[in-house]
């Protein structure tokens, strides 16, 4: 009987050791550091060891574990990677950290709160939308964007192309560093020592690299997205609901304008493309020759409403020209259907100006338009718009100067 309640004593502590050790491993745990041989690397990665015995990481299954107490060990198993297969050798364990010797490595865990995490993000001062100071090169745009509670957002966007990265943040007050944990990322990953915090600014040190970042104006207010269709312009019959508004365009008197443009040069915008994903714009000025052939009465101006202006083009590129006339009612746009929606007073760098606000469909890409009723070709604002899932895009183009001849 002694032997027997001997027996049921130790198994009992055998269970509550084992259980206190697998309590101990279960939770969420930042790789910090990695031993190979004489290599150190630091993968700054978050690796929750699930209570049901699962392994997650970025929010993805990636395998199982489960705890051996005869070699005090932790084996993993996963079909997603055979690099985690194996056994993790206990060499520390404790509230806070844990070191395991995996094959030839020694891996460095901490032990993270998801819930002090939270709670130091959100008074870290970082939340918000941040563009990188990229002077060495203007062209390439960086938009880190942090949310709450631990998301971040990596927009990397240059010469047309874009790419994305996304993941989680951690900022630690007491050493002033911000941890970015994400896939494919080739900025910013990893430790980030923030070296400057201010409403307005921040600057993060990463790989002894130091990186200035503005804070970007959230212009989800500025967004006046475009929601009629092609369905909307005609009846049920298919036929053109809007035909007899053609007369009512302000550009129609070739003779009665044509004093008003003849000094005209050129006709300065500024061009403002969303950033997928963003409330952010990319910014950059366009300029439009205009030239006036008293001759032919002929009124020739670039066509800049595609994105690009002869100023920033190949040279050899042949730039369009087009001419105004009575079967160019949008001019210089290229033909599109179209309604009259009134008129409406607007303001732009260039001075306040009275127009006729047009809406226009061509396909699926969709027009707002602004046309100045006393000057000819010039528009003071156009929001064009492209729905596509995968292709679609928000511009926006607002006149910033009419420059005149000496």
């Amino acid at each position: 009987m002694k032997n027997t309640f001997l027996f049921f004593t130790v198994f009992i502590l055998c269970v509550g050791q084992s259980y206190a050790q697998k309590e101990k491993i279960t939770g969420n745990w930042l790789i910090t550091k990695v031993e190979v041989k004489n290599k150190v690397i630091t993968p700054y990665q978050v690796m929750n060891y699930n209570k049901d015995g699962k392994m997650i990481t970025m929010g993805i299954e990636v395998g199982a574990w489960e705890y051996h107490k005869k070699n005090h060990s932790i084996v993993t198993k996963s079909e997603f990677d055979k690099d985690f297969n194996g056994e993790n050798k206990i060499l520390k364990l404790s509230d806070t950290e844990l070191i395991v010797l995996k094959d030839d490595a020694k891996v460095y865990y901490n032990k993270i709160d998801l819930n002090q995490v939270s709670k130091e993000n959100a008074n870290s001062g970082l939340i918000g939308s941040w563009r990188l100071n990229n002077e060495e090169n203007p062209d390439t745009i960086h938009l880190l964007t942090f949310t709450s509670p631990d998301n971040f957002l990596l927009i990397t966007k240059d010469y047309g192309m874009q790419s994305k990265s996304k993941g989680t943040w951690l900022f630690n007050k007491k050493d002033k560093t911000v941890i970015l944990i994400g896939f494919s990322m080739e900025h910013f990953k990893g430790l980030n020592k923030v070296i400057h915090i201010s409403e307005n600014r921040i600057s993060l040190e990463n790989k002894s690299v130091t990186y200035a970042f503005i804070k970007e104006e959230n212009q989800a207010n500025t967004i006046e997205h475009l929601v009629f269709s092609q369905d909307d312009f005609f009846n049920e019959n298919g036929g053109f609901k809007y035909e007899e508004e053609e007369k009512n365009l302000p550009w129609n008197d070739w003779s009665a304008m044509k004093p008003d443009i003849l000094n005209v040069k050129q006709l300065v915008y500024t061009h403002s493309s969303l950033i997928p994903d963003t409330t952010s714009f990319e910014n950059k000025t366009l300029t439009a020759n205009v030239e006036v052939n008293m001759d032919e009465e002929a009124y020739y101006i670039d066509n800049i409403f595609i994105g690009f202006d002869s100023y920033n083009v190949p040279e050899d590129t042949e730039f369009p020209i087009n001419s105004f006339d009575d079967y160019n009612k949008l001019y210089p746009l290229e033909e599109a259907t179209f309604r009259i929606q009134g008129e409406e007073t607007i303001t732009t760098a260039a001075g306040s100006f009275n127009c006729t606000v047009v809406e226009a469909i061509k396909d699926d890409v969709r027009q707002k338009l602004w046309m100045i009723n006393d000057k000819l070709g010039v528009y003071a604002k156009i929001i064009e718009e492209n729905p596509d899932e995968h292709f679609g895009y928000y511009d926006r183009y607002e006149l910033q100067e009419i420059i005149y001849n000496n």
